[in-house]
């Protein structure tokens, strides 16, 4: 019929069982413009005719045109049409009376070579004969995603798989099966290929204790990775017409608890944790992405349970992975006393935190090499992934070793400068914006902490940003009752920080008023001069304040033993900024707040109140550029804004004025 034409040979392969899709292997057909290609060719039906899609690319720089047929169907050959550097499919008519149509031939002709033809018109209106084999089965409309769980340990009961489907903007569930076995049909796509669909699994069952517990399947096509606690981490699929398998592992850890008598190992609550396969990358929202982890910068949870008598104690459902893979921490955590001491809440017997079991990563560098093979951040975790653990054994003990110090005034220090306060260090936080473990006031100028953890700990002196051991404390007002602060439905519950005498109040909130410090023998009496009483966070401080530059490590062997000295931290005088704070209107510039704040994430903010001719001298101050804030505490009205300097950098020791402040407010 066509004076010129190219081969291409094709291979048809097609299952015992008719389905609905059709495979080929790699077929292709190079003509100076037109390119054919797929690894799969499936054969269809639509209506009473077949047909078979084969991919096209046009490589020419003008539109290919032409056209396709098979081997004895040149009756029905497909016209194409293909813009320059553009591929399409082509979908090329197979006759019933074909004999290498799978829907119509013997089993026989499921996997022979089978023979395309291609007559070019343009660009150079020829043809030419190519070898390309491919093969080709009958098309199926649907393949499998099947799976099982196995595991060690407790079987969690009433298990069940979900899968869910993504979707434009998140994962919605599609599918669930309940049973240690599941199955789910999917559509496929083009050539028996995956449909472009995206699916993920989520598993779920119920653990020894009856608690539901559930996490996302991790692995490929056959093979278990474990699991996480995160969507985010799940393993992605697409499915293709063979099919997708997903074996579902699980294992346990078991051991006891011993203390020191038996009632200590009963009753004793025992957490099961792990970091994520992968952490967020540096970003605006990296640090916001890792406090969402059940345990902050450090992992999630993943099981639950409470020692029986004797301290036994098992954690099952636990996603197991395949090879080594250190990846679980157990945490114990007891209300029994040992020796009048609380019994300290270890992760894996020696740490005290999640982060602190990973070694305390501080990089994103350090966090992306978290989960390498053989990373030393994960050196101190539990091996899941033979099976199950048993025999864990977990110690519960008191921390009877003391940290102490020793501290050196360069100018004579006020009640204030005198405490001491502990943070846990974490790395990727300001000091000022880590936890607080433990604070005090040091009877003169030395220190003693006992009870502590091991652990990496911030120390700092004379840092605090309010009065100690409260927010607040109660100084003469020049007001009787500064009745405008209280204003409104919120403020008007704190209406207890400021009377004339203490007996003034109801007695619900005299008795607020008196768990805050308030003293019928002090708060009932005015002060010369002063009209009544007001509760302020302004205390004073002669010192800049200190911390010892290094987190101070504070080991295992410290914490049970013999403890931690640390040498002598020697604190400097503050320096003073001084000045005037003016409103005009004839509102009161008295007893307003001035606060002298740093952004450095270093220094803790200090403040004072303007005395009665509207003059203030915050003191106290470390070096360096501070911002000047004036009714920080809105006493006298909602409005913050003045005239005047609002930044003012110092030297430790000295005195320096701010000069004028204006508020307009």
């Amino acid at each position: 019929m066509f004076s010129r034409h190219k081969l291409l040979a094709a291979l048809i392969a097609v299952p015992a069982v008719i389905a609905t899709t059709f495979v080929v292997l790699p077929a292709q057909a190079v003509s100076p413009g037109l390119v054919l290609s797929s690894p799969t060719v499936a054969i269809y039906k639509s209506g009473a005719a077949y047909y078979g899609k084969v991919f096209a690319t046009c490589k020419a720089s003008t539109t290919c045109t032409g056209k396709v047929w098979w081997a004895g169907d040149g009756t029905y050959a497909a016209s194409y049409s293909i813009g320059a550097h553009k591929g399409t499919y082509i979908a090329v008519r197979m006759t019933t009376l074909n004999d290498k149509n799978p829907w119509t031939g013997s089993a026989t002709h499921y996997d022979n070579t089978h023979s395309l033809f291609i007559d070019e018109s343009r660009p150079f209106n020829r043809s030419q004969t190519a070898d390309t084999l491919a093969r080709d089965i009958v098309r199926r409309s649907s393949a499998t995603v099947s799976g099982s769980f196995t595991g060690s340990g407790a079987a969690p009961v009433d298990v069940r798989a979900t899968l869910y489907e993504k979707t434009k903007t998140q994962y919605e569930q599609i599918h669930a099966d309940y049973g240690t076995s599941f199955s789910f049909t999917v559509p496929t796509g083009t050539n028996n290929g995956p449909s472009g669909k995206i699916y993920a699994i989520q598993v779920k069952g119920v653990d020894q204790d009856g608690q539901v517990r559930s996490w996302w399947w991790r692995g490929s096509n056959g093979v278990s990775k474990g699991g996480t606690k995160w969507l985010l981490d799940a393993t992605k699929f697409t499915v293709p017409g063979a099919g997708y398998v997903v074996p579902v592992t699980y294992g346990a850890i078991s051991g006891s608890v011993s203390a020191s008598g038996a009632s200590g190992s009963t009753g004793v609550d025992i957490i099961v944790a792990a970091p994520p396969p992968t952490y967020p990358t540096f970003s605006s929202t990296y640090y916001t992405t890792l406090r969402e982890l059940d345990y902050e910068a450090c992992g999630n949870s993943f099981g639950e349970t409470s020692t029986t008598i004797g301290g036994s104690y098992s954690v099952g459902f636990l996603p197991r992975t395949p090879g080594t893979d250190l990846r679980y921490m157990v945490k114990a955590s007891s209300k029994a006393t040992i020796g009048g001491r609380p019994t300290m809440r270890l992760w894996n017997n020696e740490f005290r935190s999640c982060i602190a079991a990973i070694h305390y990563p501080k990089t994103s560098s350090n966090y992306a090499s978290i989960n390498n093979a053989g990373s030393s951040y994960r050196s101190d975790l539990i091996d899941l992934s033979d099976g199950g653990v048993t025999g864990h054994a977990i110690t519960i003990e008191a921390s009877t070793g003391h940290l102490t110090g020793h501290v050196s005034y360069s100018a004579v220090p006020l009640d204030a400068d005198k405490w001491v306060r502990i943070r846990e260090y974490l790395p990727y936080r300001k000091i000022l914006d880590s936890p607080v473990v433990a604070d005090k006031k040091m009877s003169f100028r030395d220190f003693d902490f006992s009870g502590l953890p091991p652990g990496k700990y911030w120390v700092e002196i004379g840092r605090s940003s309010n009065c100690e051991p409260d927010d607040g404390v109660w100084l003469p007002s020049r007001y009787s009752n500064n009745a405008a602060y209280f204003q409104g439905e919120d403020r008007s519950a704190e209406s207890w920080k400021s009377f004339r005498h203490l007996s003034d109040l109801s007695s619900s909130k005299e008795a607020i008023a008196i768990a805050h410090g308030a003293s019928t023998s002090t708060q009932n009496h005015v002060k010369s001069g002063y009209a009544g009483w007001m509760y302020r966070g302004s205390c004073k401080f002669t010192s800049a304040g200190g911390y010892y530059t290094y987190p101070q490590t504070f080991t295992y062997g410290q914490a049970t033993g013999a403890g931690l000295d640390l040498p002598t931290k020697t604190i400097s005088k503050g320096a003073t900024i001084s000045g005037h704070v003016t409103r005009s209107g004839g509102r009161t510039n008295k007893e307003m707040m001035v606060t002298a704040y740093s952004t450095a994430g270093t220094r803790v903010p200090r403040n004072a109140l303007t005395n009665g001719s509207g003059n203030f001298t915050i003191s106290g101050l470390d070096s360096g550029t501070w911002h000047i804030e004036v009714n920080a505490d809105s006493w006298r009205g909602i409005g913050r804004k003045f005239i005047g300097p609002h930044t003012k950098s110092v030297t430790r020791g000295g005195s320096y004025s701010v000069g004028t402040l204006h508020a307009y407010l």
